[in-house]
């Protein structure tokens, strides 16, 4: 497998975005569904601590098996470094929307959250998961096949 595996990591959140973004409407989406000032911090706040986890885990399970399958392990890297950036990524755009849509002079704004935004959120968000699964079978299938 070796570089070919790479490249196929690296290159699902392309595909995964591309696909997306057909599918998805041409306005801009509102995160804190209308009902109140900054009601997404709770979703922010879960999907934060979920990506961490995944992050962390995936980084450990990688290090600590990575003399079973280097594949396994490069694509738990992957997506640990994903995991990092979808985290980074969606609090930048949830303080963006924040400070467009709730600006200090109390007018309330209109959402700068683009389709373009929520299609590269959701492909960070998917693909991190999708190759941590996929990490996890690939380094577990190789330990449980290997002598250990």
């Amino acid at each position: 497998m070796g570089s070919a595996a790479v490249l196929a990591d690296l290159i699902l959140p392309f595909l995964l975005f591309a696909a997306i973004r057909i599918q998805t409407k041409s306005v801009n989406v509102e995160l804190d569904f209308d009902i109140s000032h900054g009601t997404f911090y709770a979703f922010l706040s879960a999907y934060s601590k979920f990506f961490y986890f995944l992050a962390a885990s995936g980084s450990i399970v990688a290090y600590r098996l990575a003399a079973y399958s280097r594949d396994g392990a490069v694509t738990l890297i992957v997506s640990s470094l994903l995991s990092l950036l979808f985290v980074a990524w969606i609090t930048f755009r949830y303080e963006m929307y924040m400070h467009a849509r709730y600006p200090r002079n109390g007018m309330i704004g209109g959402s700068n959250y683009t389709p373009n935004a929520y299609a590269v959120t959701l492909a960070l968000g998917l693909s991190s998961l999708f190759l941590f699964c996929d990490g996890l079978v690939v380094v577990g299938l190789a330990y449980i096949g290997g002598a250990h």
